[in-house]
């Protein structure tokens, strides 16, 4: 209030916007490889005056573990969670979370998905690239690729190279 008391302030709280970039992979090809690390930036902007005490908390992918965490992040299983983050007014304050792929990844797994949300929200949903408002970070693994060649004519169909016979292969690629 002021001096006399005929005004009461009443604090605003600050906007803060949450959003998660891939900063790096171990060899920069933008594909989580097993057993390579990979860091993520968790970018608290704030559009208004200081925060304090805010949460914060990131949901790694069930194929990798964590690794480390700026700020004193307190990771427990897949969650790491951050409960007294200050920002100061109208700034950022970049997050850095490490997490590293697990060295065999199972068959179907096509990539590894990592959100962020305010810890007084609900999680975003984080199915694909385009999901949850730069909260969520889908990066691919890379593919596995079989071969398989067959033999599918012979000149003379015998099943047999004959000299000078034309031989027809199919060339199969699975992924």
């Amino acid at each position: 209030s002021d001096a006399n008391g005929q005004c009461v302030v009443t604090p605003v709280p600050g906007e803060v916007s949450v959003e998660k970039t891939l900063a790096s992979d171990g060899n920069d090809n933008g594909v989580a490889d097993p057993g390579e690390e990979l860091t993520y930036h968790l970018t608290l902007t704030n559009d208004g005056p200081s925060v304090t005490g805010f949460g914060l908390t990131d949901v790694i992918d069930a194929n990798t573990v964590f690794v480390s965490a700026s700020e004193n992040g307190e990771a427990s299983g897949r969650t790491i969670v951050w409960r007294d983050l200050e920002i100061a007014a109208d700034s950022t304050l970049v997050v850095v979370v490490t997490v590293r792929v697990a060295d065999e990844l199972p068959a179907g797994v096509s990539h590894v998905a990592n959100l962020v949300h305010r810890t007084d929200e609900e999680p975003p949903v984080c199915e694909g690239p385009s999901d949850a408002n730069g909260q969520c970070v889908v990066t691919p693994v890379p593919g596995e690729v079989s071969v398989e060649k067959t033999l599918a004519s012979d000149g003379n169909d015998n099943g047999v190279a004959d000299p000078g016979e034309e031989l027809t292969y199919h060339l199969t690629l699975t992924n």
